[in-house]
């Protein structure tokens, strides 16, 4: 318990292998900024 897991749509993983992070958005602004498994220093192969 406690530990992240990851869920994501088939074509999400292009976005998670290029950038470290991603911006949450809620309108016009940004309300979160949150790591990537890339920018945690993790792969998936």
């Amino acid at each position: 318990m406690g530990d992240k897991v990851y869920f994501r749509h088939t074509k999400a993983g292009e976005l998670c292998e290029r950038f470290d992070r991603l911006h949450l958005v809620r309108g016009a602004q940004i309300v979160d900024t949150v790591p990537t498994y890339r920018g945690e220093g993790r792969t998936f192969l």
